[in-house]
């Protein structure tokens, strides 16, 4: 699983940073974040994981979360 968050972040980062306007950034903003966004599905498959599994993976997609929120705002 750690490696697909890897493969997620770097993708998602790339993206930000080839965003040429701010339509861009909103579309990769709602497409990360959104309702039906990725890092949001993510966070979702947390309820049905066991506690263990729930607290590392959980920091793990947090972190990609701010990540990401962090780029988009420094895009901007």
């Amino acid at each position: 699983m750690t490696q697909d968050l890897q493969t997620l972040e770097q993708k998602s980062l790339d993206q930000i940073q080839a965003a040429k306007a701010l339509d861009d950034l909103e579309q990769q903003r709602v497409s990360l974040l959104g309702k039906s966004g990725e890092i949001t599905q993510l966070l979702k498959q947390l309820g049905g994981m066991s506690p263990d599994e729930r607290k590392t993976y959980g920091q793990a997609v947090n972190m990609l979360k701010q990540k990401v929120q962090s780029a988009l705002e420094d895009r901007k």
